[in-house]
């Protein structure tokens, strides 16, 4: 019976679960990540132009090149104050620690400086305690400079769990005082109000939409201390001094519409630009991203239990795009950032779950339907239910009653088949066949009940278990192939079905093949080996005739040698055992030596002396090394070089490397390097392709691979990856299973 109950009840424990685990992966790690690369979109979107009255003066490498390497005199530090008065700065953020004492007379300097212009504001930073194990206190600029500055402020700053810096802390809290970030201290000199962010507990401090990277002046500070710099440049401006030369600034990974690193004295124009705008991020706490996640959730579920299964999809789908895009408005819109990882996932992990569940009871019901069937009971359609999937499963009943008129028909397709057919049971015996199957054992006059091994016997057919395949008398040849029965008959007799296929045509062809390679390697041979003594005849009265003549005979011989190994290989197996890859490597570039030095041709070896031991078909192998290296002296012109290289990568993998600065292959040829008869340039030597062909097939008969790249210096790089060890082959195996046929026991 159809129980709608069990439905409902997995519909309010699914949506319970999904209310939990909202809970769980909107405060853990499940989602953070996700939520800051949709932030930093968001972010990037409501970023605006930089404001053109911040410009930096920066400390970088030239500075340092033509004043004087680091730590520079407070003097210096008083002469740059000094010219950005002069030059009419309006506020000066000096973003350098002053915490020990220097020459006392260049510290007055500065602290006389610093009072002259009136509007500096400094840093501090934070120690620890002295005589204690915990706690710490602010590290202020010295006393006179404290004095003399404007106002002060931290500049502390915490990336995110990612590393990324996304927000300042404004006002930190340190053993129950208040101590203003350096750029909030700089507010009021600006005429702009602190900004006071009434944050709610476990709600994190508002997000910087930061600019790209170098988007606001920045001027060597060298050029201020030479006066060298147009006023108009510094007049009326808020001016942020520090440092980005490489190796004395901090800097940070902050999300510049992509994740850029950026010195600090450039992070801090960002905020006091996004402050003074009121542009900054209100980054909402956690209830709030679950309190999302629910609410999407509940909507989907909703959907689950009044649409059909197309319409929730829909729905899941745009629940998701819509959360995304509420979740990604609100940034430029409203200042507002809602993380939505939480409810991203809910739906994305919900949709599956339903519909798994939804699924699970259709098949339950199915499964109740199709024994009810072999139980030759029926019942009457109904298409009431829960919901639209019940329905759709009550209307699905009508076709259990057609499942009697399918078995028929599956008969009559097995009837029909070209193929010989046999169904048998568990002892072997034949329970159902077709008419192939009866002409296939025609010595044999009802084949139902019949053992195999007797219908063997009757027919007097001979049986290749290794290879799958049946021989009869009169020259026919069946490939057979058995599979388990997926159920049985009420008695419990069919168990498994058996197909052969005459391939008698197939075994014709490929002896035609043996022979016609048994013709290329004897018949054709001997042809163009007499061609090529007989050109000796003539070589003494046209010499370039004579050439040419064994020049094409050479080829024609090469052509059919290489069809003939390219044709053996597809039809014998590798014999893998353990040999010295290494000495084989050695032998081949030997066997290329006459051929390298008649064209004065260099052969580099990178071989290691101490033997590598790889599993492999020596034969194969030896003649794919000889291919490659041969191949590469062939088409390098006279004076060229060839380097052979061997290495062995994790102990796992050998790596054969063949390098030639010769002409390279075609374009054309790069496309497809190892395909036989491909594509040529005219301007190559004549070549049938033949031989990359054959080592495209031993490496992939290997279980390697093989890949030929252009070398950047000229011509062509060939690198061969081979597995130390073999995976043990299981054969035919599988394909046994159940084919061994034995007869039945008295």
């Amino acid at each position: 019976m159809w129980n709608q109950r069990r439905l409902a009840l997995e519909w309010l424990l699914l949506l319970a679960a999904g209310l939990a685990l909202a809970w769980l992966a909107a405060q853990g790690d499940l989602t953070r990540r996700f939520n800051f690369a949709i932030l930093d979109f968001s972010a990037s979107l409501a970023s605006n132009q930089p404001a053109q009255d911040i410009a930096i003066v920066a400390i970088d490498q030239r500075s340092l090149a033509k004043v004087g390497e680091w730590p520079w005199r407070r003097s210096t530090h008083a002469r740059l104050i000094d010219n950005l008065r002069m030059a009419g700065a309006k506020v000066v953020l000096f973003d350098v620690l002053f915490l020990e004492a220097g020459d006392p007379q260049d510290d007055a300097q500065l602290a006389e400086a610093i009072a002259r212009h009136g509007k500096v504001v400094l840093p501090f930073g934070f120690a620890q305690k002295l005589n204690q194990s915990d706690g710490v206190e602010p590290a202020y600029p010295l006393p006179e400079m404290r004095k003399a500055a404007a106002a002060m402020g931290h500049v502390e700053a915490a990336p995110d769990e990612d590393g990324v810096l996304r927000r300042f802390a404004l006002e930190l809290q340190v053993e129950g005082h208040s101590f203003p970030h350096f750029v909030q201290a700089a507010l009021p000199l600006l005429g702009a109000e602190p900004k006071a962010m009434a944050l709610a507990p476990q709600e994190s401090w508002p997000v910087v939409p930061f600019n790209a990277a170098s988007s606001y002046p920045t001027i060597p500070a060298y050029a201020v201390l030479d006066g060298t710099v147009p006023k108009e440049l510094l007049e009326g401006r808020t001016i942020l001094v520090g440092a980005t030369a490489q190796g004395m600034s901090d800097t940070h990974s902050v999300p510049a519409r992509s994740i850029a690193v950026m010195a600090g004295v450039e992070t801090q124009a960002n905020l006091i630009d996004a402050l003074r705008s009121d542009k900054l991020i209100r980054d909402l706490p956690l209830p709030w991203s679950i309190a999302l996640a629910w609410i999407v959730l509940y909507i989907q579920f909703l959907g689950f239990w009044k649409l059909s299964a197309r319409a929730g999809f829909v729905l899941s789908v745009g629940l998701v795009a819509g959360t995304a895009l509420i979740s990604i408005g609100l940034v430029p819109l409203a200042r507002i950032w809602v993380a939505p990882g939480a409810a991203l996932l809910l739906v994305a992990v919900a949709y599956p779950m339903w519909s798994w569940r939804r699924l699970t009871v259709v098949s339950d019901y199915l499964s109740l339907e199709a024994r009810r069937l072999m139980s030759a009971t029926g019942g009457t359609a109904n298409a009431s239910g829960f919901d639209i999937v019940a329905q759709q499963v009550n209307q699905l009943r009508h076709l259990i009653g057609e499942v009697s008129g399918a078995l028929l028909f599956v008969r009559s397709a097995i009837e029909a088949s070209p193929d010989a057919i046999l169904v048998t049971d568990k002892d072997n015996r034949v329970v159902l066949s077709n008419k192939a199957a009866r002409r296939l054992f025609s010595n044999t006059t009802d084949l139902d009940g019949q053992s195999l091994a007797d219908l063997y016997l009757n027919q007097t057919l001979a049986v290749d278990g290794d290879n799958a395949e049946i021989a009869l008398r009169d020259g026919r040849a069946f490939l057979f192939a058995t599979a388990p029965l997926a159920g049985m008959n009420q008695a419990g007799e069919a168990n498994q079905i058996i197909a052969f296929r005459d391939i008698t045509q197939m075994r014709r062809r490929q002896r035609e093949n043996d022979e016609l390679i048994e013709f290329l390697s004897h018949d054709m041979r001997s042809p163009q080996v007499a061609i090529m003594a007989l050109t000796l005849g003539i070589e003494a009265d046209n010499a370039d005739i004579a050439k040419r003549i064994r020049d094409q005979a050479e080829l024609t011989l090469g052509l059919a040698d290489g069809f003939v190994q390219l044709a053996r290989l597809r039809e014998t197996r590798a014999d893998f055992e353990s040999h010295d890859l290494a000495f084989l490597l050695h032998e081949a570039v030997d066997q290329a030596y006459a051929l390298a030095a008649s064209k004065g041709i260099s052969l580099q070896r990178d071989i290691p002396d101490e033997p590598v031991f790889v599993e492999i078909d020596r034969s194969q192998i030896a003649r794919m090394a000889s291919n490659l290296i041969g191949n590469a002296v062939k088409f390098t012109q006279n004076g060229g070089t060839v380097g052979v290289q061997l290495a062995l990568r994790d102990g796992s993998e050998a790596l054969i490397t063949v390098i030639d600065n010769g002409p390279g292959l075609s374009r054309e040829r790069m496309r497809d390097p190892f395909t036989r008869f491909g594509p040529r340039s005219d301007t190559e030597e004549l070549s049938a392709g033949l031989g990359l062909a054959f080592v495209k097939r031993v490496i992939d008969g290997h279980k390697g691979q093989v890949e030929a790249k252009s070398n950047p210096g000229g011509g062509t790089i060939f690198e061969v990856h081979l597995p130390c060890v073999q995976q043990k082959s299981k054969g035919r195996k599988p394909r046994q299973q159940g084919m061994m046929i034995s007869a039945p026991q008295p």
